[in-house]
């Protein structure tokens, strides 16, 4: 089994959302077996932490980390800095940067830049890249453990939104094109927040120049 992810902004209906769940699980002979929440603790010992003022908890749910004080979502990415690499290697590390939510959108477009790339220059699977193609993939793999360092946070609106607007932008260039959705919700004192909702890229042009600031 895998994780669920959800939650409420009333504490009672957050404890009657996890006794149903709880009991469904039950009927099919399943059992909860850890708990991780946000805001006050119920009575069950299972839950945990137990304030939002209590030790950052950090849990992996749906493939992301979820900071638990924080109530926001991060990415951990985890690479081969070895000093020669191969078109499997750069195939492999490309792999390992999961993006369900479409976060990570101009992070995974440069990697499929580049190996567009290699494949252009007809490198073969278990060939080591020439040593300044493989200094550009080493410089930009070796920034990959920093997106850990960028919190998204998981609540969209604002406590009180009154009204909610979805913001849309999109762009292209020669080598790719690109979406993003933000959320903006607005309060009753004029409040405003904006929070974005997905991010998509797409890799339609190979240009020799890869991984540019």
């Amino acid at each position: 089994m895998d994780d669920c992810l959800s939650g409420s902004s009333d504490l009672n209906e957050y404890e009657t959302l996890k006794t149903e769940l709880s009991q469904l699980l039950q009927k099919g002979g399943m059992h909860l077996h850890k708990w991780c929440c946000s805001g006050t603790p119920t009575r069950e010992p299972q839950t945990f932490p137990l304030d939002k003022n209590s030790e950052e908890v950090t849990v992996k749910t749906l493939g992301m980390l979820w900071g638990s004080s924080t109530d926001t979502f991060s990415n951990k990415v985890t690479v081969n800095t070895n000093n020669s690499f191969t078109k499997r290697d750069v195939l492999s590390d490309i792999a390992r940067i999961y993006d369900p939510l479409g976060l990570l959108g101009p992070f995974i477009t440069k990697a499929k830049i580049f190996m567009q790339h290699l494949w252009l220059l007809k490198i073969d699977w278990y060939e080591k890249l020439p040593p300044d193609i493989a200094e550009q993939w080493k410089t930009f793999i070796t920034s990959l453990p920093d997106l850990e360092l960028n919190k998204i946070p998981r609540f969209l609106l604002h406590n009180s939104a009154a009204s909610i607007v979805l913001c849309f932008f999109s762009d292209a260039s020669s080598k790719a094109f690109g979406a993003v959705i933000y959320l903006q919700s607005v309060s009753i004192s004029i409040d405003i927040t904006s929070r974005l909702v997905c991010n998509l890229e797409v890799t339609v042009y190979h240009s020799s120049k890869v991984l540019e600031p």
